[in-house]
């Protein structure tokens, strides 16, 4: 009689578990759907759990702050980066970061020439 009480027991959970299923797989998308739409969630969400979770994310970026670190590995990124440019790349960036300062450079070179050799014209006479 016990094992017949168990096994009716394991037919309807199996059943009950195979209908809760049916009814949160085929309805749960729209309760969900109503459920985001209330201006209620949206509330408790900025007010209560995205504090909770920014308190959370910085303590522990606070306490992983070296691992964290470690784990960017930010020199050997920024080497990486440097090596995997073409040759051509790198020669035209240089170009023209320093082009537009040699300009600069030229035009005050022009300029002080200029004022020096107007002085020493003077200082001639």
């Amino acid at each position: 009689m016990e094992s017949d009480l168990a096994r009716l027991k394991n037919v309807y959970a199996e059943e009950a578990a195979s209908v809760c299923k049916a009814i949160l797989t085929e309805n749960l998308p729209g309760w969900l759907e109503d459920a985001l739409a209330q201006d209620e969630v949206w509330q408790v969400v900025q007010g209560e759990i995205l504090p909770a979770v920014h308190g959370f994310l910085l303590h522990q970026i606070k306490r992983n702050q070296e691992n964290l670190a470690a784990g960017l590995d930010l020199p050997g990124r920024i080497e990486k980066a440097i090596l995997d440019q073409k040759p051509e790349d790198i020669h035209s960036l240089v170009n023209r970061v320093s082009g537009e300062h040699l300009m600069a450079l030229q035009l005050l070179g022009f300029l002080l020439g200029g004022i020096a050799g107007g002085l020493l014209v003077i200082a001639q006479f």
